[in-house]
């Protein structure tokens, strides 16, 4: 009386099979056990969950979970026996009985049986990879005699069994669901739902018995699935090795055949970090959790990258910590955005204080406060210089206001000739802002004088942004490197133009009080910026 793959056996021969083969077919509401829509519900429900249980279940649980599985479907469907047999891998005719749900007493059962002796019938279906459905044990054909003895002897009334089976291999077990108190039909719904369970289970035991290689990079599988383009790691603590993916190789500048073990890899960690990263693996061994660190990597060309890794501990037979497997991401661009803003944040804060500075200030303290804004400005940006110049009426350019970091030489207060550095004035005299990233590379042909006086008093970058106050050109605050070059991002550029736009009270005449003189600068970036 077993059916086939779709819950029916097609060899049904005799017509009390047809009619349990008919029974099977039977919808919801004229089975012997009808189910309602809130019961369907139910059932759903138990499916999802059960399914979602199973999802990458460590190994350890897997035993605990069946038992929970069986009890709770045969709970839901008022099932009274839920039993898991699985083959021997010797003795592939030899079933162990590994799991067990029994809602009432009854004869014991062997821990291990010849199913070729016990149950042939029921063997030969399975092997073939049919389901053996029983709605009554007086439907079994002749053949199936010893069977039906057996199934008498532990009081089954009816039966559903499923072979186990994955990637289309033979059976390594079976599972069956029973009634003892009286006799139930099968309709094809249910036999659906539970074929799903049967899956769902064969899957957690095919997990179960992958070795322990297998399952380390089943794990680190997982770990890569979670974390695409990240590199793949495993410390051995007895050895103090570690297997890695080429991708972490790569990440971390390493040869494709070098050794890591764990110093060496410490060694590879920025010096400020390397106490944390001994710290986090101590931990995470004493503790047996899974840690995360962020950390700097110095690599072989000089360059330091962030990193962040995940581990969790993989302990052995013993419960004591073997392996820790984790995996590793280049965060670089993330920790500069961080920063980037972090910078943005102090720095925009810092032209709000200076801005509270000039509210009000007395005329007399007003060069006492700008001496000191630049100060603030050249200690925050860590540059070498800033100087603030005015232009008079006719567009003569005089330094008003100059301060250099120690051991360089502020500009000396006083008139700029205009030929001194005629290019470079006229620039800012238009209302023109310079960036210049590598003097005197970057200065055109014509600054001639420009380019002689960057290597006589080793500029190496400078930026001047002119100030402006209703169209008129008032004059220009410049910060300079002198000690190494600056790059200019884009977004650096950009911002420093809007100053421009935003310095309507820049300056204001010499006898007159020059109160606007810093809060207006808007600059939005803390970065090096430099001055000639």
């Amino acid at each position: 009386m077993p059916t086939g793959k779709d819950g029916y056996n097609q060899g049904r021969t005799n017509e009390r099979n047809a009619s349990c083969e008919r029974d099977a077919s039977m919808t919801a509401e004229n089975a012997d056990l009808p189910l309602d829509l809130e019961e369907r519900l139910r059932f759903e429900m138990l499916i999802a969950d059960l399914s979602s249980e199973f999802v990458q279940l460590p190994s350890g649980d897997v035993d605990r979970k069946i038992e929970n599985a069986q009890r709770r479907v045969c709970q839901c469907l008022g099932l009274d026996l839920s039993a898991l047999w699985q083959w021997s891998v010797e003795a592939p005719h030899f079933l162990t009985l590994t799991h067990l749900y029994r809602a009432l007493d009854g004869p014991p059962t062997p821990e291990r049986m010849d199913a070729s002796e016990f149950f042939p019938w029921c063997q030969q279906q399975l092997m073939s990879g049919k389901i053996v459905a029983v709605c009554s044990l007086d439907e079994l054909p002749a053949e199936a005699a010893r069977d039906r003895e057996m199934w008498l002897h532990y009081g089954i009334k009816t039966s559903l069994t499923f072979p186990l089976s994955a990637g289309g291999c033979l059976p390594v077990g079976a599972l069956s669901f029973n009634t003892v108190r009286e006799e139930r039909t099968w309709p094809e719904q249910i036999v659906k739902r539970l074929q799903l369970v049967a899956q769902i289970i064969t899957n957690a035991l095919a997990r179960k018995r992958t070795d322990e290689i297998l399952r380390e990079n089943q794990e680190c599988l997982e770990l890569a699935a979670d974390s695409a383009g990240a590199g793949l790691w495993s410390l051995d603590l007895a050895t103090g090795t570690y297997w890695l993916t080429k991708k972490t190789r790569e990440l971390f500048g390493l040869e494709e055949n070098e050794v890591l073990t764990f110093d060496r890899f410490v060694s590879l960690v920025h010096p400020e970090d390397r106490a944390l990263i001994r710290q986090t693996v101590k931990t995470a061994v004493q503790s047996k959790q899974k840690a995360s660190v962020e950390y700097r990597i110095v690599r072989p060309d000089g360059s330091v990258n962030w990193f962040a890794s995940r581990g969790r501990i993989r302990c052995g037979r013993s419960g004591e910590p073997e392996r820790v497997m984790g995996v590793s991401v280049d965060i670089t661009d993330r920790k500069r955005a961080e920063n980037e803003l972090k910078e943005r944040l102090q720095f925009e804060k810092l032209l709000a204080d200076l801005s509270a500075i000039f509210v009000n200030v007395p005329s007399e303290q007003l060069d006492e406060q700008i001496d000191g804004s630049l100060k603030m400005l050249v200690d925050f940006l860590g540059n070498d210089r800033s100087t603030l110049v005015e232009f008079d009426p006719g567009a003569h350019g005089s330094v008003i206001h100059s301060y250099a970091v120690p051991g360089i030489e502020p500009f000396a207060v006083g008139p700029l000739a205009d030929d001194w550095l005629p290019w470079y004035v006229n620039q800012f005299r238009n209302g023109k802002a310079v960036f210049l990233k590598r003097l005197p590379d970057d200065l055109p042909p014509e600054a001639k004088e420009e380019k002689r006086y960057c290597l006589t008093h080793g500029i190496k970058s400078n930026v001047t942004v002119p100030l402006t106050a209703r169209g008129t050109v008032l004059g220009a605050l410049t910060f300079g490197f002198l000690q190494r070059h600056c790059d200019w991002p884009e977004v650096v550029v950009s911002r420093l133009q809007l100053l421009q736009n935003n310095c309507d009270t820049a300056l204001a005449p010499r006898d007159a009080p020059r109160r606007g003189l810093l809060y207006p600068l808007h600059l939005s970036q803390s970065f090096g910026i430099g001055e000639l």
